[in-house]
């Protein structure tokens, strides 16, 4: 019995010493443990505009819960659409100003024209429809041991259709309040402004 209780020890032992000698991974090492498919390529390279469709790319890494990172993934699409807008109402902006011969500082256009890219941005944000979704889970080592964290992807597209029709109600309601304030350069401009949307078209650059 006793001669048992020796072997039994003395293998315990041998067991904790190979653990204990058994290489552990450097601290920062990092694996992906799941995913919610195969990658896809517009992670790393957002698709052209082609076919009358734009297409945004949300991303949040180091996400400590999935939902968290996927509703944070989100918002920092909606904060491109929003400089995408801001860019393209600008243009129309300014080649409509310039047309007109209306000076940058004039206050009876650009009041209206400032509030209106205001409503402009924030619908055109509820406009984006979600394409697509890919997240991985991933597990790092730290000097406690183990943590985990999610890397989320959103894709999401709007269509040169919808933008014209959205960038249509917001120039028409801003032109019911220019009417209102019986401001008819402010009417007149908008529009202008509003032919020119009506052109907009979702090209991918040369």
């Amino acid at each position: 019995m006793k001669k048992v209780l020796i072997l039994l020890i003395l293998l315990l032992v041998s067991v904790g010493l190979i653990v204990g000698c058994a290489k552990r991974p450097p601290i920062g090492t990092q694996k992906v443990v799941e995913t919610s498919g195969s990658r896809p390529d517009w992670i790393t390279v957002i698709p052209t505009a082609k076919k009358g469709m734009m297409f945004f790319r949300g991303i949040k890494t180091r996400a400590p819960n999935l939902d968290g990172g996927l509703t944070d993934s989100r918002m920092h699409a909606a904060r491109q659409v929003a400089e995408m807008v801001e860019t393209k109402a600008n243009v129309d902006y300014e080649n409509a100003r310039l047309e007109y011969g209306i000076p940058r500082d004039d206050k009876d256009v650009g009041t209206v024209i400032r509030d209106g890219l205001i409503m402009l941005s924030e619908a055109m944000i509820q406009g984006v429809k979600e394409k697509e979704i890919y997240y991985e889970k991933v597990s790092e080592v730290v000097p406690e041991g183990v943590t985990y964290f999610y890397s989320c992807y959103i894709l999401m597209t709007i269509s040169e259709q919808d933008y014209r029709m959205i960038a249509s109600q917001v120039i028409d309601r801003q032109k019911a309040k220019a009417r209102a304030m019986k401001n008819k350069k402010a009417e007149e401009f908008l529009d202008k402004m509003k032919e020119r949307v009506m052109q907009t078209r979702f090209e991918a650059e040369e």
